[in-house]
């Protein structure tokens, strides 16, 4: 990825010599047009080697022909440089292009075309290197007229002068030591949860006599995880308390901003600091991580009893918390963190969809995205549940109102009823149906009881998602109207009809989206505890 480039403004001009390590300021020599605008590129920030691309344009308003445009290009390091290569890859320049006295394009004829790198060239006879800054000077020679210099600056459609950069450092640098350091580089989440304590200390090293004992470091952390869908890193660095400074080897200790907050992910954490006027830098390796612990799986479940201990929207306690343990197994078996097991370390589970952790969040009423709107859920097993549980509160009204709905205004049910099913009933000799049947949901007993709990099973139906071709103008739920039973239902049962649940069935798996279609009996399927049950037929009606 190419590094950022910032220019620096002059009110002069300036030559292409570095003398010790400063500009030096000249009138511009004969077919020397030199440039304003020094470009400078900050990898202070960067402790360990470096192998990258930047990339670079420029243009001027033409010379005479063989007149030179130069822009010279400075890049500023966190420690001494030890070994450098710079090799041009691309790029085209108008008309001819160099890097300092070496010809780098292809040179045609008079107003023939632009010069290209045909292939790569290494310039690194070119570069000036002084301490931790290195230079070199990007120059194009006009051959026609308009305009001279390099890139998309000349024309829109035309290739940035492309170096790539392979730079080791040697001499003084800051070393980082973890304190004490954790076993495989990672730290744990505890199952209580709790955060681990992160501790550190920075030293100076390659300076004699040793300034670490008077040197104020700045620390800054970062952690990472990785959405799947689409593929993404999402830092949670704006979480954690920044730019802590310590004196000498003092401590430095990892701080979130909220200190109930518990984040975790790949970590990565640098020192810098200014010694004799040189900023230097330090990191920690790659492979350090925070991860999680799984708690016993029997913790999870009394969460979810405490969670739902007044019952939810007129399902009993009993009712609600046997479903949502069966619904945490068919999520992720009731656990938070890779791999499946009870007291296992890893990171959080992300399924293909970005569902994460005990209950699979992945986008409800407050989580739109959980990485970013609640990132708690993803470290935090108690806050999974938490939000588990909200998830499923926020189904049962649609699970609830489902039924008027069918009989209300935006529903097509009551002309279905009154064009459709009276007139096939009038034909068979029998009364049409006088209102318009929608019983309200039966709201007590178990998950998978004969008689079904049709609150209960349609919001769990709704935690995946009320998906498929609408019916009647409305989102197909669980169960729908059975056209089969309303047109042959006996006259004598009508005044009863909107208290008869034989009015409704169980929608067929084969009228369902191939996604989810399953989803029910899949959680149906399961025992409190996570142990699978031999399947067994579902009634169809009710």
């Amino acid at each position: 990825m190419p590094a950022r480039v910032k220019p620096f403004r002059s009110a002069g001009t300036w030559t292409a010599a570095v003398v010790l390590g400063l500009w030096a300021f000249v009138a511009p020599g004969p077919g020397l047009r030199a440039q304003t605008t020094p470009e400078i590129i900050d990898s202070t920030g960067i402790a360990g080697p470096i192998d990258d691309y930047t990339t670079h344009t420029y243009s001027v308003r033409a010379g005479g022909r063989g007149s030179f445009a130069d822009r010279m290009i400075v890049r500023r390091f966190a420690q001494p440089v030890k070994s450098l290569k710079l090799t041009i890859v691309a790029g085209q320049a108008d008309d001819i292009g160099y890097v300092g006295s070496r010809l780098v394009t292809n040179a045609r004829g008079y107003c023939e075309g632009l010069g290209s790198v045909q292939s790569p060239v290494d310039v690194t006879d070119q570069v000036t290197i002084d301490g931790n800054q290195a230079s070199f000077l990007l120059r194009a020679q006009e051959n026609c007229c308009c305009v001279t210099g390099w890139g998309s600056a000349t024309q829109y459609d035309r290739t940035d002068a492309k170096f790539h950069w392979e730079v080791t450092f040697g001499g003084p640098k800051i070393e980082i030591t973890l304190d004490p350091e954790p076993p495989d580089q990672r730290y744990v989440v505890t199952t209580t949860p709790t955060m681990p304590q992160v501790r550190a200390t920075a030293k100076v090293v390659g300076v004699s006599p040793d300034p670490t004992p008077t040197t104020v470091f700045t620390w800054h952390a970062s952690l990472a995880v990785d959405e799947r869908y689409p593929p993404e890193e999402v830092k949670f660095d704006d979480d954690i308390v920044q730019d802590t400074t310590t004196t000498g080897e003092a401590p430095y200790l990892l701080e979130l901003e909220k200190r109930s907050a518990i984040r975790g992910g790949r970590l990565k954490l640098t020192a810098t600091a200014s010694i004799d006027g040189q900023e230097m830098a330090g990191e920690t390796e790659d492979g350090l991580r925070i991860e999680g612990k799984n708690p016993l799986r029997s913790d999870v479940r009394s969460a979810i009893d405490s969670g739902v201990s007044g019952g939810i929207r007129g399902l009993s306690a009993t009712d609600t918390a046997n479903a949502l343990k069966r619904v945490a197994c068919q999520e992720y078996h009731q656990f938070q963190f890779e791999p499946k097991a009870e007291g296992g370390i890893g990171p959080v589970e992300v399924s293909f969809d970005d569902g994460v952790g005990i209950f699979q969040i992945t986008r409800t009423n407050r989580c739109y995205d959980p990485f970013i709107d609640c990132p708690q859920v993803l470290y935090d097993w108690r806050a999974n549940v938490t939000e588990g549980i909200a998830n499923f509160r926020d189904k049962v009204p649609s699970a609830r109102q489902y039924p008027a709905k069918l009989r209300g205004k935006s529903s097509t049910y009551p002309d279905f009823i009154k064009g459709t099913i009276n007139p096939i009933r009038k034909e068979a000799g029998l009364r049409p149906i006088p209102g318009i049947p929608a019983p309200q949901f039966t709201t007590t007993g178990l998950l998978g009881a004969d008689e079904p709990n049709q609150l209960l099973e349609d919001s769990i139906r709704g935690i995946n998602g009320f998906a498929g071709d609408r019916l009647y103008g409305l989102h197909l739920h669980e169960f729908r109207p059975d056209v089969a039973f309303l047109e042959k239902v006996p006259d004598a049962d009508l005044p009863k009809l909107n208290h008869d649940q034989r009015v409704w069935e169980r929608v067929p798996l084969t009228d369902r989206p191939e996604v989810g279609r399953d989803y029910v009996v899949k959680v149906t399927s399961w025992t409190t505890t996570c142990i699978k049950r031999a399947s067994r037929a579902r009634r169809t009606h009710r």
